[in-house]
């Protein structure tokens, strides 16, 4: 069966909207009610068909409820924040992948004319951040409620696919309000996880117990968390089951910028700071770890920063972060990214300097949350706090390799069809205070021994 408007079926297509979840929630009801199907529905899939479990599980128009035969879920890697995950991640707008989406997937599927899709939703895809640069209502509602899930679920959380669901899956597992949960995390191709037999048989394991009740079949004794340890895009280090996430153990370590471009357990004393071109240029900090270190969980950047513009009346600018990882001979380790990408960095994120302010009440000192409600442009002379997110990762170090972190004016290391809209970054230069009372700081979280 297909979405309304979507498929050959009629309707009004939409996009991760009430009109899907209201749909999807009633064909449930009534496969419910056939005489081919016990009463008992799960669900299970792949990217698009994973964001919408998350949006029936917790249907808006049925009270966040689920369907009375809607017994379980197990959504494989899928945005939960379209605003936040993809469209305007860290408040620079996408552009790359809704020009790609709409273009390949959103407008030949549909039923009728895509000028009714245009109409309805304000534009194609890719002009949607520019009509609402907020996050508004209109963001509000493709946002999938998660935190009112209360079925069981099998989530699935990729450490590979940075930039589109990596940045947001992790809440299919920590914010849902359910006591049956497991997440699944890999660092390889999407569908190749999803379709390996060790997945098959672990979800339809899950779907044996809470569809067929087949207590017996050993689900309970399987660990709430898997989760795979990369050294490289072709080694894991490590696969084991944990308890939690973010791992309750993990302890965050501050590695300080310094005006040595190292990464300093200690800051400096006196203020310093360091600048790149605010067009096309960077700034690299390192740490070769002594020991054996691994890194799982969430980082963030914490940076004090300043635009010193040649230009009159620029008062914003872009920042662009990744990490990477070096082995003893001073080589990158490239790692599995998205949409085929062989090449990837461990983990990347992105900041606009004005959208900077961040939501008190769902930020904490381990992922900082964003507002997004309004600007606050830069004063000459000021310097601000950005505190910036990376997607969660899992990587071992061994003694003698090296971390890298990367601030730059441009997207480093480009992940196609990613492409941000960084027309805002015109030139000047950017600086970076560390030091004194500029307590610039990168944040990892190590696993101990």
């Amino acid at each position: 069966m297909n979405l309304p408007g979507n498929g050959g079926s009629t309707g009004e297509a939409s996009a991760f909207d009430r009109i899907q979840s209201r749909a999807y929630y009633d064909v449930i009801e009534w496969i419910a009610k056939q005489d081919w199907c016990d009463g008992n529905v799960g669900l299970n899939g792949v990217s698009f068909l994973a964001i919408t479990q998350y949006h029936v599980a917790a249907c808006r128009d049925y009270d966040n409820q689920p369907p009375e035969a809607l017994k379980c879920i197990s959504p494989w890697e899928g945005i939960t924040d379209m605003y936040r995950d993809i469209a305007n991640a860290g408040g620079i707008p996408q552009e790359g992948f809704p020009a790609f989406w709409w273009v390949t997937e959103v407008k030949p599927a549909m039923t009728g004319k895509p000028q009714v899709f245009i109409e309805k939703q304000g534009g194609v895809p890719a002009e949607w951040t520019r009509q609402h640069p907020f996050f508004d209502d209109f963001w509000e509602e493709k946002r999938a409620p998660v935190e009112n899930i209360e079925i069981p679920i099998l989530t699935c959380v990729s450490f590979s696919d940075v930039g589109l669901h990596s940045n947001g899956a992790y809440r299919s597992f920590t914010d849902v309000k359910s006591d049956d949960k497991w997440m699944y995390t890999h660092r390889y191709g999407k569908w190749d996880v999803y379709y390996s037999r060790e997945v098959q048989e672990l979800t339809l394991q899950f779907m044996d117990y809470f569809l067929k009740g087949k207590k017996d079949n050993g689900w309970n004794d399987t660990p709430r968390v898997r989760l795979e340890v990369r050294s490289s895009r072709a080694q894991i280090h490590e696969v084991r089951g944990e308890h939690e996430w973010p791992l309750a153990r993990t302890q965050y370590q501050k590695y300080y910028l310094s005006s040595a471009n190292k990464l300093a357990l200690v800051s400096e004393e006196r203020e310093q700071m360091l600048s790149y071109h605010g067009k096309k240029g960077s700034q690299v900090f390192s740490i070769k770890f002594t020991d054996d270190t691994e890194i799982t969980g969430h980082a963030k950047l914490n940076v004090w920063m300043e635009l010193r513009s040649g230009n009159a009346g620029q008062n914003d600018f872009n920042v662009f972060t990744v990490l990477n990882k070096y082995d003893e001979k001073g080589n990158r380790v490239p790692f599995y990214g998205t949409v085929g990408n062989t090449q990837d960095v461990i983990t990347r994120a992105y900041m606009r300097a004005s959208l900077r302010a961040l939501d008190e009440a769902k930020s904490t000192d381990i992922i900082p949350y964003h507002s997004f409600s309004s600007y606050q442009k830069l004063l000459p002379g000021e310097i601000v706090q950005l505190e910036i997110p990376f997607a969660p990762t899992s990587v071992f170090f061994h003694a003698g390799e090296t971390l890298k972190l990367t601030l730059a004016s441009y997207e480093v290391f480009q992940s196609a069809p990613f492409m941000k809209n960084n027309s805002l970054n015109k030139g000047g230069e950017h600086v970076i205070h560390m030091g004194g009372k500029y307590n610039s700081f990168l944040q990892l979280p190590i696993i101990p021994k």
